[in-house]
């Protein structure tokens, strides 16, 4: 019978059958071409079955099953043979459940000893303390504060808007919003997005690339230096960047986490109560033309992949758009990605290409006024995440980060 019916009749798969001819457990015969599986097949495959069950592995079973070919034993032989085979796996077994029985027992007592923490969840809104930093995005006059409850110094929810009337934004669960990312009465999504099972689905290239451009950073960006300063982030997503470093931000800091996304906001909020520290982060949902900071705001500006998200879409370079933002000392905190080739069966169409170039983003960050001080790129890599498939075969991939600030081009 052929492959596909021979696996059907054993309730197996193709590529297990394949797996096994490949390690010569099984060996059909070949007719015309095409490999036909007979019944002394189903019981070679029946014998793997069984050594497997006993505990043996398959490079184990490869040796049992060329000793049974090419022995050639009496009966009296055989049980000679497998009683000492039997007995040998048995010993190793029963070392085995011993190695098992201390491990179960060393997490049993790891369990034990741990202590389950209070919940230092507590919720936080914008700071009072933040507001005479928001600006309409249209004039840039001031946003006043109409209505709203207070809790905690933070307005928890209400409204704001343009002196002037040009437009208006809403607190929501602690949440500053545009108009449109408002969603009313919708019940929040539950955890969009789990970090467990994204690190298990992720490559993990990519994710030891992610690890060690964030620890380059912690290395050579001195946070604790940046006492009082307003930190942006562009496209802060599910938080990567801010999670990270959030227990060495500078309580006295302000942080406005920027994202159209309103429940990755949500989510994102909630897991930094949890943290309890009381850092000062303004979560805004809203699009970067429309963000209601004051123009030269910027003191730090964290754009953790925002550009390279934008480039997906827009031909522009992300923070020619925000620059009102920046001031004459602005620090970046910038990772990109950048490709090192273009597959023909790209996902990126050409016209946005150009937004993944090592050349062009280090010609758009020089042409803002920021001088690199530091700078990181990774080792290419080939694959990403469950989010991150926007690479194909053939294409090779890198981080490159940033740490620089805004001179004046006299000096």
């Amino acid at each position: 019978m052929r492959i596909g019916v021979f696996a059907s009749h054993l309730h197996t798969t193709i590529d297990t059958i394949r797996h096994y001819m490949a390690m010569d457990l099984i060996l059909p015969e070949k007719l015309g071409g095409q490999y036909d599986f007979d019944a002394r097949c189903q019981v070679e495959y029946e014998d793997v079955q069984h050594f497997k069950k006993l505990g043996f592995t398959l490079a184990e079973i490869q040796q049992i099953v060329a000793f049974k070919r090419i022995g050639k034993l009496t009966e009296y032989e055989k049980s000679l043979y497998y009683r000492s085979l039997f007995s040998d796996k048995l010993t190793d077994l029963e070392h085995a459940i011993e190695t098992y029985e201390a491990s179960r027992n060393a997490v049993v007592q790891a369990l034990n000893e741990l202590e389950i923490p209070s919940d230092p969840a507590v919720s936080f809104g914008v700071p009072i303390s933040a507001l005479d930093r928001l600006a309409c995005p249209v004039c840039g006059r001031p946003l006043i504060l109409e209505s709203g409850s207070v809790k905690w110094e933070q307005v928890m929810k209400g409204i704001l808007k343009c002196e002037a009337g040009c437009a208006s934004f809403q607190i929501s669960e602690g949440i500053l919003m545009a108009e449109d990312c408002f969603e009313g009465e919708q019940t929040p999504l539950e955890d969009p997005f789990e970090i467990e099972a994204y690190i298990q689905k992720t490559d993990q290239s990519y994710l030891n690339t992610i690890y060690k451009g964030l620890s380059w950073v912690g290395h050579h960006v001195p946070l604790e230096s940046f006492s009082g300063m307003t930190f942006v982030e562009l496209g802060v997503g599910h938080g990567f960047f801010l999670r990270h470093f959030y227990e060495d931000l500078p309580k006295d800091a302000f942080y406005f986490a920027v994202d159209r996304d309103l429940n990755r906001l949500r989510w994102l909020k909630r897991r930094l109560e949890r943290a309890g520290l009381g850092k000062k982060v303004i979560l805004v949902a809203c699009d970067f033309e429309h963000m209601p900071l004051k123009n030269g705001c910027a003191d730090v500006l964290v754009d953790y992949s925002g550009s390279s998200n934008y480039a997906f879409e827009h031909e522009d370079f992300l923070l020619d758009r925000v620059a009102p933002l920046l001031n004459d000392k602005t620090i970046l905190m910038a990772s990109y990605i950048t490709f090192e080739k273009f597959s023909s069966k790209s996902k990126i169409e050409p016209k946005y290409r150009h937004g993944f170039t090592l050349r062009f983003i280090l010609e758009r960050i020089k042409s803002l006024g920021f001088v690199c001080e530091a700078q990181y790129r990774s080792k290419a890599i080939q694959k990403g995440g469950i989010y991150e498939d926007y690479f194909v075969d053939g294409e090779q991939v890198a981080m490159m980060i940033c740490y620089g600030r805004r001179q004046d081009k006299d000096t």
